[in-house]
């Protein structure tokens, strides 16, 4: 009985230590969930789970920590979202990115799991990820900042099986401190694309890597590649409510500017090792070498400088680049005068 009491609370003790280091764990500054809806039984996609991919490295990039699920399940969704909500801190910017199919039901826009199984209208409800649980997760976090992304507009996955009133998604009002973007504007439908990419998160990728963007300008530069690759067929719409300023990538410091304009400095040329010479020791010349004679006229005590550089160094002798030739201790045989003179020196 003592055993079984100490075990107890030794797990008791672990349990209260795991939810105590839970809850001290830091929020993410910023937090996404992506997920990327392909493998419908009856209308498979081929781009949303390269989109998610794609998506969770470009936000990963800008700072983001990134959930991702590829191929989810409605169970896999709704456990998704819960632990999305628990990881959003007050201070956290929060980032929903969904691509797959998406309908309208009533007004109400829902996000397939990739086992829906739906014959009716009416069974959409509980059968798919309503939006507005999106929206309410988010509003319960109560953080500045949260960007919902639903490249969600395609066809209907169901075909005749499942005839509904509207097509695409309906407009949602962005509650305060949220921006909405949708791959279309509402009743329409967004190509799926033939590259690797769906046409609108192509575009989104790219945007998104651009440093210094506005979150409104990416959006604006989304719409118009997408508007313009498809003939206007596809014309990206968000609904914002944002109240601060937001960037994916900040923009690069004055600093940095200047270094990526200005070249490097070139290097300086090596200089000649400098010698330490004790007083009245004679010179020790190499080529190359810079020497600052001065010369003291003892009658009238006048003095004059003059600077010579080695040229080279034959023997005893060592010839300077103005003409001069001398010997290794200094004494010069051969003196180049101003105007070309040349006076030999008697020893």
């Amino acid at each position: 009985m003592g055993y079984a009491f100490v075990k107890g609370a030794i797990l008791a003790l672990a349990v209260a230590c795991a939810t105590s280091a839970a809850a001290q764990s830091p929020k993410p500054q910023r937090l996404a969930l992506v997920i990327g809806n392909g493998a419908y039984k009856d209308a498979p996609l081929p781009n949303p789970v390269n989109d998610a991919a794609d998506m969770a490295k470009a936000l990963e990039a800008s700072g983001f920590t990134v959930m991702k699920r590829e191929n989810a399940s409605l169970r896999e969704m709704h456990l998704a979202l819960r632990e999305f909500g628990d990881r959003l801190g007050r201070q956290s910017t929060g980032l929903v990115y969904f691509a797959g199919h998406g309908l309208q039901v009533r007004g109400r826009n829902y996000l397939l799991p990739v086992d829906a199984d739906i014959a009716r209208e009416d069974e959409v409800a509980f059968s798919a990820l309503d939006v507005a649980a999106v929206m309410e997760k988010l509003d319960s976090a109560k953080n500045p900042v949260n960007i919902v992304i639903l490249d969600a507009c395609r066809n209907n996955p169901f075909g005749s099986r499942l005839t509904t009133q509207s097509k695409g998604l309906a407009p949602i009002d962005a509650p305060p401190g949220t921006l909405i973007a949708f791959a279309t504007a509402p009743g329409s439908t967004a190509a799926d694309g033939t590259g690797r990419n769906g046409l609108y998160t192509h575009y989104l990728v790219k945007e998104i890597a651009k440093p210094g963007a506005a979150i409104e300008e990416v959006f604006k530069a989304v719409r118009a590649g997408v508007r313009r690759d498809s003939k206007s067929a596809q014309v990206p719409w968000e609904s914002t409510s944002l109240e601060t300023a937001f960037v994916f990538h900040d923009a690069p410091t004055a600093k940095a500017v200047v270094a990526a304009v200005m070249p490097p400095p070139a290097a300086p040329p090596p200089a000649s090792p400098r010698r330490s010479l004790p007083m009245g020791s004679p010179p020790a010349f190499s080529v190359g070498d810079n020497w600052t004679y001065r010369v003291t006229n003892l009658l009238d005590q006048t003095e004059r400088r003059g600077t010579m550089r080695v040229k080279a160094i034959q023997g005893d002798e060592v010839f300077y680049a103005n003409g001069n030739i001398g010997d290794v201790v200094g004494n010069m045989s051969r003196v180049v005068r101003p105007g070309g003179t040349v006076e030999v020196m008697k020893p």
